[in-house]
């Protein structure tokens, strides 16, 4: 094959078509996979991510549970809790741009038996329900 006889397949409209296309899809693929890597919190980020779960947002959800009168509860399998979760991520600026899926797996891991510490040490200061809240 010399280059004469290439040159008109190269040059036609249906493989230059096929070409742009193909580059296209593979942009594409190439900028998905940046912005998940992107999104992927390194170990320090999960560190952080960890410690808003057992710190704030566990104390959080331990002054709404024991307000409303409950002992501890399943929190991780609730999916109001996780959507509460999600919006509180939004506010922190800095974990909210890792990914969904990351931030539920470590909601999952760790938020029930940080709610159980948060609850125990609430009740051992001595922190009551409150009626108003509860029966309102």
């Amino acid at each position: 094959m010399t280059w004469e006889t290439i040159r008109p397949l190269l040059t036609s409209n249906g493989t230059l078509l096929g070409i742009g296309i193909l580059l296209i899809v593979a942009v594409c693929i190439a900028w998905y996979m940046s912005n998940r890597a992107e999104a992927t919190p390194n170990e320090d980020q999960l560190v952080e991510m960890r410690a808003f779960v057992n710190d704030h947002f566990a104390k959080y959800v331990a002054r709404g549970l024991v307000a409303e009168g409950s002992g501890a509860v399943a929190i991780s399998g609730d999916p109001s809790w996780r959507k509460v979760y999600l919006q509180h991520l939004r506010l922190h600026n800095e974990l909210y741009a890792f990914r969904r899926d990351v931030a539920l797996r470590v909601f999952d891991a760790e938020i029930d038996a940080a709610v159980r510490r948060q609850l125990a040490e609430v009740q051992a200061a001595g922190q009551t329900m409150n009626p108003a809240v509860a029966t309102g």
